[in-house]
């Protein structure tokens, strides 16, 4: 959750809160800027975090570190 709202990369919806789904899946149909600002943040977080070149890099600097 943390990581997504600082990166302003998607919206949050607790489990269960059906109101709280409804009201971002309707942020996202009408507000085209917010869908497409909310996909590039995600596309950048995904290739920054999760890539398999940032796992690489990851495992470099903690073999570099001593870890």
């Amino acid at each position: 959750k943390d990581v997504l709202e600082k990166a302003e990369a998607g919206l949050i919806t607790i489990i269960g809160d059906d109101e709280g789904l409804l009201t971002n899946a309707l942020k996202l149909l009408y507000d085209g800027a917010l869908r497409k600002s909310l996909g590039a943040n995600a596309k950048q977080l995904l290739s920054e975090l999760f890539s398999v070149q940032a796992a690489a890099n990851s495992i470099l600097a903690a073999m570099k570190r001593g870890d």
